[in-house]
């Protein structure tokens, strides 16, 4: 797969998660709260294990996306605001941490 492939790809994948996250906070739907709960576990275990390991941000720093960094601030953003309107408060705090470590990882 070409990086621009990859940078679509990427960008769809954050796109549905924030649509299913704002699915969740306003539909009040269980399994997508079970779904939204489990993904952002799910990414947060995974970005906290790249922040540790020097290898894995090896691997990972070959594939980074064409696409600006302002889209992914951008939908971190809307995510943190949504879960923070919506008084999801620990799921929101989660994403912020996502957020601060992909931003920091960026900028290596």
């Amino acid at each position: 797969m070409n990086k621009k492939n990859s940078g679509i790809k990427d960008i769809l994948v954050d796109l549905t998660v924030t649509v299913a996250i704002l699915a969740a906070v306003v539909l009040d739907y269980q399994w997508l709260a079970y779904l939204v709960i489990g993904y952002t576990g799910f990414i947060l275990a995974i970005r906290v294990l790249l922040l540790m390991s020097e290898q894995l941000q090896a691997i990972t720093a070959k594939s980074k996306s064409i696409l600006p960094n302002w889209i992914y601030h951008l939908l971190y953003g809307m995510n943190v605001a949504a879960l923070t309107i919506f008084s999801w408060y620990i799921t929101a705090a989660a994403w912020v941490v996502i957020w601060g470590v992909s931003a920091y990882s960026t900028q290596k």
